[in-house]
């Protein structure tokens, strides 16, 4: 009688680590995920990086048609960068620029990218995000004679 309540009770222990386990495991999943902001800005040193929304073009019928597109994992994603001179706002346009994204939550390994300059003065770059979930991308900027400078953007991929 004595044995059985001792086996029932640490049964039940195993059986309780197992649930909360798993729920951790699967947290990500069941927690709403929040939508990446529109354009985000960060200052890195003497500059400002700003990640624009993707947008993305449809072919709908005989015309295309811009959507605000957000991050997906169904196809590479087209990354806009901005850098401007933090105190004049002056867009940088002879900068070396790599992007590398690394999921937060798993390891997926590290996308790297090299953007290449617009007529703009934005830089664009193409990274493929392949599964839905919070991502970090990192933006590599070399100014010549200057030294390196990064920021890191959080996003939502759904």
């Amino acid at each position: 009688m004595h044995q059985r309540r001792n086996i029932f009770i640490i049964l039940l222990g195993l059986g309780f680590l197992f649930i909360i386990t798993m729920l951790g495991t699967n947290l990500e999943s069941i927690l709403p995920q929040h939508p990446t902001a529109s354009n985000q800005v960060v200052q890195a040193g003497p500059y400002q990086i700003t990640l624009l929304e993707p947008i993305r073009k449809l072919g709908l019928g005989y015309g295309l048609k811009q959507l605000q597109g957000g991050f997906r994992t169904t196809e590479p994603t087209n990354l806009t960068i901005q850098i401007a001179k933090k105190n004049t706002q002056q867009l940088v346009t002879n900068a070396t620029v790599v992007l590398e994204n690394t999921m937060q939550t798993m390891d997926m390994g590290t996308g790297r990218s090299q953007a290449k300059l617009q007529d703009d003065g934005s830089y664009l770059a193409q990274l493929q995000f392949t599964m839905g979930g919070r991502w970090q991308v990192r933006v590599l900027v070399t100014v010549p004679s200057e030294q390196m400078f990064n920021a890191t953007f959080e996003i939502t991929v759904q």
